[in-house]
Formats: C-alpha cells, structure tokens, sequence
C-alpha cells in the first residue's frame, strides 16, 4: 500500500467518523430523536414532525461546534508552523496575557463604553492580541549577527 492510498483511506476514514460523531450527537441533546426520524428529517424535511427540532436548534448548533473545533485547530497549527516552536500555544505566549491586559485597561480608562455596550470590549482585546501575535513573529523570524 503506498503512502498516498495511506492518507487517501485515513482521510475516508476520519470523514466517516466525524459524521458518524455527529449522528451520535443528535441524542445527547435534551431531546432525543430516534435515528430513523433523524434520517427521514434530513431526506425529507417538511414530512416529519421533529425536523423543525432537529434542522433549525440541534444541526446548526453541532456543526457550528464542529467548525470552531477546526478554527481552533487549524490556529494552533498555523501558530506553530509561524513561530517555528512545536509548543506554541497562546497562552505561553503572551497572547492571551496581552488580550487581557487591553480588556482591563479599556474597563479602567472607558467605563462608559463598557456600561453602555459590551461591544468594544472584544474589539480591543483582538486587537491587541493580535498586535502580540505580530511582535512575536517579528522576534522569531529576527536575524542573528
């Protein structure tokens, strides 16, 4: 078997497990569908009673789930392959230390916007950890003389 049909069948495999996961999820909600009503929901939606359930509260709320978990992978991967450290994590980093440092400097220096609206408060903190992001990758990729 060569590497390629190697990968090719993991990758069949990882996709089949990951729907099968989210199958699963489907009853370990409050409300617990039974399987063939979940089936008949998916191929026909305006025939079953539990579709408005299953298609407008528990799918989007499971694959939303779903692709935060990717984002979040896919950061901390891009995240170690910039900074070059196989150990990278934000919260070594600085990264988070500085996303809370401006959210607590905006509580202290704006607290009529903070009262107002919780809008600014994320804002300001992506900002800034960002811009430690940014500092970071300036001292990794930094030249020795």
């Amino acid at each position: 078997m060569t590497k390629q049909s190697r990968q090719r069948l993991l990758l069949w495999f990882l996709l089949m497990a990951v729907f099968i996961v989210i199958l699963l999820s489907v009853n370990l909600r409050y409300s617990k569908i039974p399987y063939g009503y979940v089936i008949d929901s998916l191929l026909n939606p305006y025939l079953v009673d539990s579709s408005t359930v299953l298609l407008q509260i528990c799918l989007p709320r499971i694959i939303l789930a779903f692709l935060c978990g990717m984002g979040l992978a896919l950061s901390g991967c891009i995240l170690q392959a910039v900074i070059g450290n196989q150990l990278a994590d934000p919260g070594i980093l600085g990264i988070n230390a500085g996303a809370g440092f401006m959210v607590m400097l905006f509580l202290t220096l704006f607290p009529s916007l903070h009262i107002s609206t919780m809008v600014h408060q994320p804002i300001f903190a992506m900002i800034v950890g960002l811009l430690v992001a940014w500092i970071l990758y300036v001292f990794s990729k930094r030249k020795e003389k």
